[in-house]
This record gives structure tokens, C-alpha cells and sequence, in this order.
């Protein structure tokens, strides 16, 4: 996730080789990445939700 506290490994050219290409949206994730599903979370859409786990990786565990 680019934030302030990974910004500089992120801008490395080593990162940049090695991780980017595993990720299938090609982009680093942000924390608005993060937005939709603390809303769903937070909201009555979700009171009968239990016990999931969701990923939110830019598809990069597919790999």
C-alpha cells in the first residue's frame, strides 16, 4: 500500500521490478482502496456478515 510510511520503498526501482509485476492492476494500493469496504462494513448491509476474510490486494495473492 503506498502511504507515508512505505512512499520510499515504494518509489525503489527494486520494488518497482520485483513487486508491480505481481500485481495484476499494475498500481500500488491506497488507502482509498480501503474506502467502499469500511463503508459496507460499517453499515446495515453488512449485520449479517460473519466470519469473512477480504482481501484487498490489487490481486496480487493470486499469484
Amino acid at each position: 500500500m503506498d502511504t507515508a510510511m512505505t512512499g520510499a520503498i515504494l518509489a525503489s526501482a527494486p520494488a518497482r521490478e520485483k513487486i508491480l509485476p505481481r500485481v495484476p492492476l499494475r498500481r500500488w494500493g491506497t488507502p482509498a482502496d480501503f474506502e467502499a469496504i469500511a463503508v459496507l462494513l460499517a453499515s446495515s448491509g453488512a449485520r449479517y456478515l460473519t466470519g469473512q476474510t477480504i482481501v484487498i490486494d490489487g490481486g496480487y495473492s493470486i499469484f
